[in-house]
C-alpha cells in the first residue's frame, strides 16, 4: 500500500524535476543558490464590531500601520492593555493619535499573543471603524488547518483518514484565502472553528497528518488553469463521501490519495507553492 508520505515524496521529486542516473535529488541542489518562498496565510476574524478587546503580546514585536505600510514601533517587552477605539485614534495604554488600524507582528514565529485570553500564531490586525473594534489574525494555512482539525476531530482515526481530511481542508483554507470573504479578512473564526493555537497538540495525531501532508492540495480545472475549490459547508469531503464512508475505505486499507479520489473525481493533487526556488 502506497501511504501519503511515499506520495508526498513521489509529489516533492517530480516538482523539482527528474535526478539523472549519476546524480541524485541532494546532489544536484547542492551548490545552487536557493531562495525561499513565503508560505501561504489566511486572515481569519477573530471579533467584529465589539466595544475594546484585550491584547497581550509575548515577547519582542513591533507594529505597523497596515494601511501605509509604516513601521510606527519595535518593542523588546510583552504587553497587556486594553485596547479602545477612540475618536481621535486607537489606545492601548498608550495612545496612537491619528491612527485607527494597527498590525502587531511577533519577532519569532513561535511568539503569541492572546485576544480576549485566547491565544494566536501570526499577525494580528486591529481596526477600529465607526468606534467599534474588529480583530483578524493572519496566521500560516498550516497552522490554521492543525486547529480547526483539532477542534472537530478529538477521537482518534486512521492515520491515512487523518491525512485525506487534512489535504481536504488545506485545499478549502487555500480558496478561501485566494477568494477572501472582505478585503479584511478571509474567514470567520465562528463559522470555521478557528480557535486559535493552544488547542494544538504538538505530537498530536492531527498534527501528525498535517506536517505529514504539508502543502499538499487538491485542485480542478478552472479557466484553463489548476485552482483550489471550496468544500461544501457541514461536510467532510463532499457530497459523495461522508466520514463513516470514508472510515470504511480507510479500514479496508485505502491510502488518502484513494479516498480523496472517490470523494473528488477529477481532481490533481499538487506542492500548492515551491518550499524554494534557484537563482540561478
Amino acid at each position: 500500500m502506497v501511504g501519503v508520505r511515499t506520495i508526498c515524496l513521489l509529489l516533492a521529486c517530480c516538482f523539482l524535476g527528474t535526478a539523472s542516473s549519476e546524480a541524485g535529488l541532494w546532489d544536484r541542489l547542492s551548490g545552487r543558490k536557493m531562495e525561499q518562498v513565503l508560505p501561504p496565510t489566511i486572515k481569519v476574524l477573530l471579533l467584529h464590531d465589539q466595544p475594546g478587546a484585550m491584547l497581550e503580546m509575548k515577547g519582542p514585536y513591533r507594529i505597523y500601520d497596515p494601511n501605509t505600510g509604516d513601521h510606527i514601533s519595535t518593542r523588546l517587552m510583552g504587553k497587556r492593555r486594553y485596547m479602545l477605539p477612540m475618536t481621535e485614534g486607537l489606545q492601548w495604554g498608550e495612545e496612537f493619535p491619528g491612527v485607527h488600524q494597527l498590525m502587531f507582528t511577533p519577532d519569532n514565529h513561535n511568539s503569541t499573543m492572546l485576544v480576549d485570553g485566547v491565544e494566536y500564531k501570526g499577525n494580528l490586525y486591529v481596526y477600529s471603524v465607526e468606534g467599534v473594534l474588529s480583530v483578524v489574525n493572519e496566521v500560516l494555512l498550516e497552522d490554521y488547518v492543525k486547529s480547526v482539525m483539532s477542534k472537530r476531530f478529538r477521537d482518534p482515526m486512521d492515520e491515512e483518514l487523518f491525512a485525506a481530511i487534512a489535504i481536504a481542508m488545506r485545499t478549502d483554507a487555500l480558496y478561501h484565502a485566494r477568494h477572501p470573504a472582505t478585503y479584511f479578512w478571509a474567514v470567520d473564526a465562528k463559522e470555521v472553528g478557528y480557535v486559535g493555537s493552544v488547542i494544538v497538540l504538538p505530537f498530536s495525531p492531527v498534527a501528525a497528518a498535517v506536517d505529514a501532508t504539508r502543502h499538499l492540495v487538491l485542485s480542478q480545472a478552472q479557466m484553463g488553469r489548476e485552482e483550489a475549490f471550496p468544500i461544501a459547508p457541514g461536510t467532510l469531503f463532499s457530497k459523495r463521501l461522508d466520514l463513516p464512508q470514508a472510515e470504511k475505505k480507510a479500514h479496508r486499507g485505502d491510502n488518502a490519495a484513494q479516498i480523496l479520489a472517490d470523494a473528488f473525481p477529477n481532481t490533481l493533487m499538487r506542492l500548492d507553492y515551491p518550499l524554494a526556488v534557484s537563482r540561478d
